[in-house]
C-alpha cells in the first residue's frame, strides 16, 4: 500500500498492482464468488492475465530531496560546465511538480525524470535526462507499462540532435500538435538566453542604457535581502495577486513549490512591503539559472532592478553567467534579450514518444 501511494500517477497503477496477484488468490477470490472455473475458459485465460507478474522496479520512485545531489552528481560527472536551464534543481521541481517520478539506474548511470503535463492532463512529460537515446527508449516502455499512458512528450531536445532519437520511436510534433495553443513547445518556444554576467553587472555602453535609466530610479526606493521562513504569507500574496490580474492560477501553481525548496530565495522590499521575489539555482559551478521573477505591477523599474540584483548577487559569488531560461512569448524574450543582451541562446524543442504505445494494453 505504500507503494501504490507513493506511486499515484495513474488510476492505471493500480490496476497493475491488482494484476500482481498469485493465480492461486485469484482462483480462491473466484470460487468464494461461486464462478464456475471447469466450463469457462475466457474466465481461465482472464485469470491467467490477472496472474502477469510485473515487478516493481527499484528504478523508480517519487523525487525527493535526495535526488537534487544525484542530479547534481550526474551533471558535474557528465556535464562539469554545463549551461543548460534543464539541468538546475529549480527547473527540475518546477516542470515535475504534478506527479513527480524519477528513474535511475546505478549500472548505466542513466537518470529520467517524469512528470504530469498539468493536474487534468496525465500525459506523461520528461523535462530533464541523462541516457542514450536507445536506453531511454526502453525506459519509457517500461513506464508506460507501469503507468498505462499512451504517450510521453520528452523536452529540452536541442535541434541538432533530433536525428539521434528518431530511429528509437521518438518523432517530432505534427503539424496541428502543439503544448498548448499560446505556446508550442512551453517555455521553449522560444531559446533560453545566457548571460555574461561580469558585462552586466558593469553594466556599461550604450546597449544598458534602458538598464541602467532602470536601477537609478529604484536604487532609493527598495531594498534587496534574502528570503525568510516569516516571508511566506506575504510572498504567497503577491502570486495571489499575480493570479487574479490574470485570471489563472499559473502563478501559484508554478512557484508556490520554491519556499520550501533548495534553492536561493529573495525578495525586494518598498516600505516593508515585499513586491517582488526571485529564485536561482545553480546548474554548475560556473552558471547558475535564475528560476522565477515576481513582481508586483505597476512599475516599470522594479522588474529589472530587482532582476539585476539577483544576478550580482550570483556574481559576487563567484558564477560568471546566469541562464534567464526560455520564454513562452516573443514579448518576454525580447523583454530579456533588450535589457541583459544575453551572449548565447540555446534552442529547445519537443518530442514525442510514441513506439511504446502498441505495448500498453
Amino acid at each position: 500500500m505504500k507503494i501504490i501511494v507513493q506511486l499515484y500517477f495513474s488510476i492505471d497503477y493500480l490496476i497493475i498492482r491488482i494484476r500482481n496477484f498469485s493465480r492461486k488468490i485469484s482462483l480462491k477470490i473466484l470460487k468464494s464468488l461461486r464462478v464456475s472455473l471447469n466450463n469457462d475458459l475466457e474466465i481461465i485465460q482472464k485469470i491467467d492475465t490477472l496472474s502477469i507478474e510485473v515487478p516493481l522496479p527499484d528504478s523508480l520512485k517519487e523525487i525527493s530531496e535526495e535526488d537534487q545531489q544525484l542530479l547534481h552528481a550526474i551533471v558535474q560527472t557528465n556535464l562539469p560546465t554545463s549551461q543548460a536551464y534543464e539541468h538546475a534543481w529549480g527547473y527540475l521541481i518546477q516542470s515535475t511538480r504534478y506527479g513527480n517520478l524519477r528513474w535511475y539506474d546505478p549500472r548505466t548511470n542513466s537518470l529520467i525524470f517524469f512528470g504530469k503535463k498539468s493536474s487534468e492532463d496525465h500525459t506523461l512529460v520528461v523535462p530533464t535526462f541523462f541516457a542514450t537515446p536507445e536506453h531511454l527508449a526502453s525506459t519509457l516502455r517500461t513506464v508506460q507499462k507501469l503507468t498505462g499512458t499512451p504517450q510521453i512528450i520528452l523536452k529540452n531536445i536541442d535541434p541538432r540532435n533530433i536525428n539521434l532519437y528518431l530511429p528509437y520511436g521518438f518523432r517530432s510534433y505534427a503539424d496541428d500538435e502543439s503544448w498548448d495553443l499560446e505556446a508550442r513547445f512551453d517555455d521553449q518556444t522560444f531559446p533560453q538566453l545566457l548571460i555574461d554576467l561580469k558585462t552586466v553587472i558593469e553594466c556599461q555602453g550604450s546597449d544598458y542604457r534602458k538598464l541602467r535609466k532602470y536601477l537609478h530610479r529604484g536604487r532609493c526606493e527598495y531594498r534587496f535581502r534574502p528570503y525568510q521562513v516569516q516571508d511566506q504569507e506575504a510572498v504567497l500574496n503577491l502570486l495571489a495577486l499575480k493570479d487574479s490580474i490574470t485570471s489563472s492560477q499559473r502563478y501559484s501553481a508554478s512557484h508556490d513549490m520554491y519556499l520550501s525548496s533548495a534553492t536561493e530565495k529573495y525578495v525586494i522590499e518598498d516600505n516593508e512591503q515585499i513586491v517582488g521575489f526571485t529564485v536561482t539555482s545553480d546548474i554548475s559551478s560556473e552558471c547558475t539559472a535564475l528560476c522565477a521573477g515576481i513582481f508586483l505591477p505597476g512599475k516599470p523599474e522594479l522588474a529589472p532592478w530587482g532582476l539585476y540584483q539577483t544576478m550580482e548577487k550570483k556574481y559576487r559569488q563567484g558564477f560568471n553567467a546566469v541562464n534567464l531560461g526560455g520564454s513562452e512569448t516573443y514579448g518576454t524574450m525580447e523583454f530579456k534579450r533588450q535589457l541583459f543582451r544575453p551572449v548565447r541562446e540555446l534552442s529547445r524543442t519537443h518530442l514525442i514518444f510514441h513506439e511504446g504505445n502498441i505495448e500498453v494494453k
